[in-house]
């Protein structure tokens, strides 16, 4: 099902589904270009876009604002 259902008895016959990536150890947060990720995390992001059918355009890569990666420049 795509929708959250309404039954408890239908929500306790679902089964999840879902994709397991390859995780990555590296710290990220020095990273501003797309390119220089690790290739599981560009793997990560590419599905999500695939999936979803939408662009990532901003990436974060730590907790400061400046840790983030920009792929469409906003005006």
């Amino acid at each position: 099902i795509r929708n959250y259902p309404a039954s408890l008895k239908d929500l306790e016959a679902c089964k999840p589904v879902y994709k397991e990536f390859d995780g990555w150890d590296a710290n990220l947060s020095h990273i501003r270009a797309f390119e220089d990720l690790p290739a599981s995390a560009k793997e990560y992001v590419n599905f999500i876009e695939e999936f979803l059918g939408v662009p990532v355009d901003m990436i974060g890569v730590g907790a400061s604002r400046e840790e983030c990666i920009l792929r469409k420049q906003y005006v």
